[in-house]
């Protein structure tokens, strides 16, 4: 943002976790798109990434793109609702990851 307020443009990309891409920069709307700057015929092709489209958070699907498709592999529960080693496996389905 100092860089902006300066008239300095001197980063080319920002790889980083979702919340301050898009509370920060999207919103100041200091953003270019990241789709215009894809260029390898293998990562434009939307039906070869998750699901057959590209992913990313801000509402016009330019600014913050997505690229980690992975399930963090922790689990919680109520200690006083489930006993210790009740749970022995879980499954999410693709249709949960969706919501």
């Amino acid at each position: 943002m100092a860089e902006r307020r300066a008239d300095k443009y001197l980063v080319d990309v920002y790889i980083a976790g979702t919340t301050t891409a898009y509370e920060v920069f999207y919103r100041a709307k200091i953003l270019n798109s990241v789709r215009a700057a894809l260029i390898l015929p293998e990562v434009i092709d939307e039906s070869k990434w998750w699901l057959g489209q590209h992913h990313y958070i801000d509402p016009e699907s330019r600014y913050i793109f997505v690229y980690v498709g992975n399930i963090g592999e922790y689990v919680s529960y109520h200690a006083k609702s489930v006993e210790a080693g009740e749970i022995r496996s879980y499954w999410i389905s693709s249709n949960e990851v969706e919501r």
